[in-house]
């Protein structure tokens, strides 16, 4: 049986030995980039399969008609606060 919930789930109930395989959006552990190893992920094997794509998605209230890829890394990584910078009306980035 196959269930839903969310790449997270996945990794712990596979950590706690619930299921035998999950599938996960996760970035792998890599302690050098500043994702160390979870405990219990030491004997775990990752076969990527593929890419797994995102639709970024705008209130309509929000007068941006797009935004570049650099926008979008600026806004997740918390560089613009507030929504004139891109364009739009004065508002914080929530």
């Amino acid at each position: 049986t196959m269930r839903g919930g969310g790449s997270t789930l996945g990794e712990e109930a596979i950590r706690g030995r619930r299921y035998d395989i999950v599938a996960s959006t996760l970035f792998p552990p890599d302690p050098a980039a500043g994702r160390p190893t979870p405990s219990g992920d030491e004997q775990l094997v990752r076969t990527p399969i593929g890419l797994n794509g995102i639709a970024v998605i705008v209130h309509p209230s929000n007068n941006v008609d797009e935004l570049s890829l650099v926008q979008l890394r600026d806004l997740y990584q918390g560089r613009v606060l507030d929504w004139q910078s891109l364009g739009s009306d004065v508002g914080e980035v929530v």
